[in-house]
């Protein structure tokens, strides 16, 4: 019946009926299309490479343009469709507010500030410079002044300050906060120090504490592997302790000949500390040993009743002697006295003295007591010191790379005493000591010349207290000797 009556239809009308339903599944199948491109699109956007996702992402913004307004589509080109923004291929993460920082917390007050006193500092540029008043400055200066001459402050002096904020006043630009000042301590040695302390308004006291040093004995006991000099300067024992050492046992023992590797040098010495332990100095020395070449040498440092100290042997013997036999240490005898081929002349010539190689710079000291009678150039000796010791005996002292500072004609020297420095002045091959004695104005040989001459020896009361003085010190040893910690038991091992 329907298609009976569909035949029945005009032509017209039914070609337009046809047409209608032609477009109708043209729609529907575009439709389709375009949705199925549009997801495969999206999708290819999401997982596709990120140099295919633009180009992906603008073929879905023409296709999108083409379905929601088909007469644009018609007439704008594929190219100028807009793009839709691309998204960026991270993981989602939710923004977060930005921690605000705290203020910085005060540092509380009162406040001690440590520092150290640079070039062209004063007492006044420093105190304004940590905020106090320049009137304050001034004022504490003065007082200052009157106990302590500031000029005597120098660049590297440590100094302590104890600061209160003073709250009655406002801070200036780039400059501390007004203060007041409560304490200042001025390190100027490291046995002094200037102590300035608030006692009011305005006011404030002003002393100089000196620390009180300790004295205790120290043991040193060690294999000699080199030069006893050489060895105690490199593990810290003083110059001066070295030197007694020296000239102690110069008086029996040639430190050029007689000292050998195996050597046991055995020394109790005085250390003088502060009260929080920081060592100062060493002192003198109160005991010393020396084995060497079988034979043992033992000293004493003892005072006697009127205050006078000497050195002395078991049997209360004074150690002391005309001449040391060594003028100078850590060195050999390279020349003798005697007929010689000279080394400069070239002929063979009479050597009047003993020639002892050392480094330059080598302490050189004098043979015993007496007065400088020569200090400085003389010829083909070079740098010379000659030293009268009595009317009969005096010594030459030559080729010095220099003389002592404090050694000059005139000048009064001690046995032991440092007079010049080896060198090689003078008609010289090599560093070296020219020593000579001489004997009524001749030079007689050195290594011959008897040295006895120490008379001052101990007897009745004066030999018993030395003897208990004697024990005392043993006493001493025995303790320290097993001290396991006391780390001065190494002070001259190399």
């Amino acid at each position: 019946m329907h298609l009976m009556s569909f035949y029945a239809t005009p032509y017209s009308a039914r070609h337009r009926q046809e047409k209608s339903v032609k477009k109708t599944l043209f729609l529907c199948a575009g439709s389709f299309l375009a949705g199925g491109a549009l997801c495969f699109g999206l999708a290819f956007a999401w997982y596709a490479p990120s140099n295919l996702k633009d180009s992906a992402r603008a073929a879905i913004g023409g296709i999108y343009a083409t379905m929601t307004s088909p007469q644009e589509a018609q007439t704008t080109p594929l190219e100028d469709a807009p793009v839709v923004a691309a998204t960026q291929d991270t993981p989602f993460t939710p923004s977060v507010a930005p921690e605000v920082e705290a203020a910085p917390v005060p540092e509380p007050w009162p406040r001690t500030i440590e520092t150290k006193v640079s070039s062209g500092d004063t007492l006044i540029s420093i105190l304004t410079h940590y905020g106090i008043e320049q009137v304050a400055a001034h004022r504490l200066s003065k007082d200052v002044n009157r106990t302590y001459n500031l000029r005597q402050l120098r660049p590297g002096h440590a100094m302590t300050l104890v600061l209160d904020h003073d709250a009655t006043r406002t801070p200036d630009q780039d400059s501390y906060p007004p203060t007041i000042l409560h304490e200042l301590q001025i390190s100027i040695a490291k046995l002094k120090t200037v102590i300035i302390k608030r006692t009011g308004d305005n006011t404030y006291s002003v002393r100089v504490e000196r620390k009180q040093l300790i004295t205790e004995p120290k043991r040193a006991k060690a294999v000699i592997v080199s030069s006893l000099y050489r060895s105690a300067s490199e593990h810290g024992v003083s110059d001066k302790t070295i030197s007694d050492l020296i000239k102690n046992f110069s008086y029996d023992v040639d430190f050029q000949r007689d000292i050998r590797a195996g050597d046991v040098i055995d020394v109790m010495y005085e250390s003088k500390r502060t009260e929080d332990g920081e060592v100062i100095e060493t002192g003198n020395v109160l005991y010393a040993k020396l084995n060497t070449k079988g034979k043992e040498y033992i000293q004493y440092r003892y005072t006697n009743e009127l205050g006078l100290p000497a050195y002395y042997n078991e049997r209360g013997e004074s150690i002391v002697k005309k001449f040391l036999r060594t003028p100078v240490d850590g060195a050999r005898i390279s020349s003798r006295f005697g007929m010689r081929h000279h080394p400069v002349l070239g002929y063979s010539k009479m050597h009047k003295g003993v020639d002892f190689a050392a480094p330059t710079g080598t302490p050189i000291f004098s043979a015993g007591d007496g007065m400088v009678v020569h200090a400085g150039r003389a010829g083909s000796y070079g740098n010379m010191v000659v030293i009268k010791h009595n009317g009969q005996y005096s010594t030459a002292y030559a080729h010095a790379s220099r003389i002592a500072r404090h050694i000059r004609v005139g000048t009064r020297v001690q046995q032991g005493q440092v007079i010049a420095y080896v060198g090689t002045t003078g008609r010289s091959t090599g560093p070296h000591l020219h020593y000579e004695i001489r004997k009524n104005g001749a030079q007689v040989n050195p290594l011959n010349v008897s040295f006895a001459g120490g008379d001052n020896v101990l007897s009745g009361r004066k030999l018993t207290l030395f003897k208990q003085h004697v024990e005392h010190i043993k006493s001493q040893l025995a303790v320290m000797s097993t001290d396991s910690n006391d780390q001065s038991s190494v002070a001259l091992a190399e």
